[in-house]
């Protein structure tokens, strides 16, 4: 009896045996922050094609990166969905994981939820296309 009494006393102290708290599973790393986030570094996706003084290959241009648009916005990776396209890589630059400054990106993009894929984008010399993978935690 005193046994009892001495483990019940203990465990409402909370001095007796716990049961653990289950187990926390991180969120995957392109959902760990917050949405929009504060000027900073933003870790994004990123799809460019340099422009070309031909107004035909610009009109191809157009047309492979808005396949690629709906290639990685039905789940495909940048560099899966760049892949399959069977373009020139020469006047391209396809990135996965890169980090910019927060103002360096065009403002079409730069706010978009964690996760979204912008419209394609024109400016800076070609066609734009970005995902953004990770904002910094709001400060």
């Amino acid at each position: 009896m005193r046994t009892l009494a001495l483990c019940t006393l203990l465990m409402l102290a909370g001095c007796g045996p716990k049961t653990p708290p289950p187990a926390k599973v991180p969120p995957p790393p392109a959902l760990v922050a917050t949405t929009p986030g504060p000027p900073g570094v933003l870790r994004v996706s990123h799809a460019w094609v340099k422009d070309s003084p031909d107004p035909t290959m610009q009109a191809a241009q157009r047309q492979a990166m808005d396949s690629l648009r709906g290639k990685v916005a039905n789940g495909e990776s940048f560099d899966a969905g760049f892949a399959s396209l069977g373009v020139d890589p020469g006047p391209w630059h396809v990135a996965t994981d890169e980090t910019y400054p927060y103002e360096v990106v065009p403002v079409d993009a730069r706010d978009l939820p964690v996760g979204t894929v912008s419209a394609v984008i024109v400016g800076d010399g070609g066609l734009h296309l970005f995902r953004i993978i990770q904002r910094p935690p709001e400060q």
